[in-house]
């Protein structure tokens, strides 16, 4: 039979933001870091400049909207855009990482700075916080799309065109026979083996489109993690030391979320964890795993991003997933 039992009722007493609050307040809530980069600090009126706003942090980044951001007044705006989001869900907290990428046209040459700002609200503290980012120097240039001069009189058309065969040199023809050519049975040959090509080149393809996309996902996670470690070697040679451990973090969170089938906005450490020892690993690789992982956190969250955490963390990561790709069953 059905029982229906309850508990004592839970009271949450939900205080409102302190006010008044700041005119540029984002609507953000957490502990973040602010960084922004710019594709590009030479431009012309004809070009689109991309920032990407990265907030990194605890708080709820899934609510999180794209802050809005001051730009001159002839700059022309788009809306912005996610372009990455990583969480890991604890049991008190949520932390990750989220990217918005802003597109803009500046409308007039001229030097401009951009002084990148969000106010979020910090619970701890009970107050507005000011993230800034460093300042963003553009050098605009006119482009090509400027209005031509109206007092500019061009030519009649009469006077712009000019015969098109005034240059053509006669051809004399060839007195040499091409028939019977090496040549010749090159290209008397060649749609036979074209085709042949076409024909092998849409078996293959009809081969992949019958693999299932879950399947396939699978199969790339080892690809795909491979590539975002050497990104991370690049960032580790050049002295990112932040963006070589994001990089790191998401190779380890971007495979064993394809390979174990594992959705971004689901991924806790205690479902992978569960996951890894399900399918094969042993609890040495798993604790390897989780251990990295930490590293990463620690290094983007705690500020222990230096060298010496950065020395091993690569050959680590190299090791920790060629272990749980030889270990798991999938």
């Amino acid at each position: 039979r059905r029982i229906v039992v309850s508990t004592e009722p839970l009271h949450i007493q939900v205080q409102p933001l302190p006010q008044p609050a700041p005119d540029n307040f984002s609507g953000i809530t957490g502990h973040y870091t602010l960084e922004v980069r710019a594709n590009r600090n030479q431009l012309t009126t004809d070009d689109a400049l991309s920032l990407l706003l990265t907030l990194r942090g605890e708080g709820d980044l899934k609510r999180v909207q794209a802050p809005p951001l001051d730009f001159p007044d002839n700059f022309e705006t788009y809306d912005p855009k996610v372009t990455r989001e990583d969480y890991v869900d604890y049991s008190d907290r949520i932390q990750g990482v989220k990217t918005f990428e802003y597109l803009v046209v500046p409308g007039q040459p001229g030097q401009y700075v951009l002084e990148p700002e969000v106010v979020v609200f910090d619970p701890d503290s009970l107050s507005y916080v000011s993230l800034r980012a460093a300042p963003i120097q553009l050098q605009v240039e006119q482009g090509t799309g400027q209005r031509a001069d109206p007092t500019v009189v061009e030519a009649p058309l009469e006077d712009r065109m000019h015969p098109l065969l005034e240059k053509v040199k006669l051809i004399r023809p060839r007195t040499d026979r091409l028939t019977g050519s090496p040549f010749y049975w090159v290209l008397v040959l060649l749609p036979f083996f074209s085709l042949g090509a076409v024909a092998l080149i849409r078996r293959v393809q009809r081969q992949r489109a019958n693999i299932d996309p879950e399947t396939l996902r699978r199969q790339r996670a080892r690809q795909q993690a491979l590539a975002r470690l050497q990104t991370a070697r690049t960032h580790q040679e050049k002295g990112e030391f932040r963006a070589f451990f994001s990089e790191i973090e998401r190779a380890l969170l971007g495979y064993v979320g394809d390979k174990l089938q594992i959705p971004r906005s689901t991924m806790t450490k205690a479902n992978v964890q569960a996951r890894l020892e399900q399918l094969g690993a042993q609890p040495d690789q798993v604790s390897a795993f989780m251990d990295l992982l930490k590293t990463c956190e620690m290094a983007l969250y705690a500020g222990q991003d230096n060298e010496a955490a950065v020395a091993n963390a690569y050959d680590r990561a190299g090791d920790v997933l060629a272990d749980l790709e030889a270990a798991l069953t999938v």
